[in-house]
């Protein structure tokens, strides 16, 4: 496992302020990340040599610290083909305990365990290989297929995030907290992604 930041993470001086919001420090939130990380990686790492034909396994942890970047963590594959998890520091000051973050970490890492980025890469290049004369309606029919299907790898992603966050020791009912409390996706993600109730059940069902 490679662990990378973008940007340095946060200054000692603005990580020792205390967040007058209730959140933990921004240092606390920062220890909570790397203790997710240890945690969950090598769990992960060993689901993934199980489950993956490849051997495309060695996750590289990156946290982007630009201000600008708005809550999110996404899984991509880096130019050696190895899945790469990337976190803005944002999203990381959202976490109030690391059993938060450690659902986040392990949801990331379940989307490359279950190859939904190839799967969905596969999708989208068909349809746009499609003809211009190619009937559009079939096409618009085609791209509410690939919504839909995204909703199912968020759903998938929870509950084999939410099982190997468990199996790592975390506790899903401190987890799922974060889920109520980030924000919801934009107008225009909206229909690739579940209801946050229906996310909550599955990390919740999961576990037990």
């Amino acid at each position: 496992m490679r662990v990378a930041f973008f940007l340095m993470f946060c200054a000692l001086s603005a990580c020792a302020a205390t967040d007058t919001t209730g959140q933990v420090t921004r240092q606390q939130a920062t220890d909570d990340f790397s203790f997710a990380v240890q945690k969950i990686m090598p769990l992960a790492t060993e689901i993934c040599g199980a489950r993956r034909a490849d051997s495309a396994c060695d996750f590289d942890i990156v946290v982007d610290d630009r201000e600008a970047r708005a809550p999110n963590a996404f899984q991509s594959v880096g130019a050696d083909g190895q899945p790469v998890l990337t976190f803005t520091a944002s999203l990381i000051a959202q976490a109030q305990n690391p059993d938060e973050l450690a659902l986040i970490v392990a949801h990331e890492a379940a989307h490359h365990i279950d190859g939904h980025l190839g799967q969905l890469n596969q999708d989208v290049a068909r349809l746009k290989s499609l003809n211009a004369v190619t009937d559009m309606e079939a096409i618009d029919q085609g791209w509410i297929a690939v919504q839909t299907k995204l909703r199912g790898f968020e759903l998938d992603a929870d509950t084999l995030g939410a099982e190997i966050a468990f199996a790592a020791g975390f506790d899903p009912e401190k987890a799922v907290h974060i889920l109520a409390r980030l924000p919801s996706p934009p107008d225009h993600a909206s229909a690739s992604h579940p209801d946050q109730k229906d996310r909550l059940s599955a990390v919740l069902a999961a576990t037990r």
